[in-house]
Parts: C-alpha cells; structure tokens; sequence
C-alpha cells in the first residue's frame, strides 16, 4: 500500500496500541504472527516488525469489504514509533 490515503484506509485505531488492516487471500487464525515489513510513506527505511492477527475480515464478506486480516501492533519500541508517525500523519480537522 502506498501513500497517505492507503494509511487512513489500513490504520484501525480501535485495536490497543493500533494496529493496520492488511488486504490478503492467505488463510490466517486470530492470534497467528505475522511478519510486516513497512516503509512509512516517503521514508526510504524498511522497518520490520512482527504483530498479531486480531481481526479477520473473510472472503465475501457483508458490505463488499476486502478480504484480509487486521495486525494489532506490538508493545515495543518499533510499534510506538509507528503509532507515533501515524498520529502525526493523520490529518487534522
């Protein structure tokens, strides 16, 4: 995913600690780890990090929304980080 639009859309502030919603036809279970490696918009760094599956978003599901999993962010350095730069990403109104 890429650029600011793509964040808003992904970015699921509900889950503590924040978390993003990734579009995927793999099978996942809630609670699976999965591997993220993110590049945080115009940033040229790759940041690898490793989070949890807290939602599930099944093929064909109601309101033709996409199939794929939400990844709740960890409490560690590189997920603060993250929360932060999107925090100060997010547009205000």
């Amino acid at each position: 995913m890429k650029g600011k639009s793509a964040l808003y859309a992904a970015w699921m502030p509900l889950l503590k600690g924040g978390g993003l919603f990734m579009q995927t036809h793999k099978p996942h279970q809630l609670g699976d780890e999965v591997l993220l490696v993110l590049s945080f918009l115009d940033e040229a760094m790759k940041i690898p990090l490793t989070g949890k599956v807290a939602w599930i978003n099944p093929a064909h599901a109601t309101g033709n929304r996409p199939q794929g999993v939400a990844i709740a962010l960890p409490d560690s350095d590189v997920g603060k980080e993250l929360k932060k730069k999107s925090k100060e990403s997010w547009p205000r109104w």
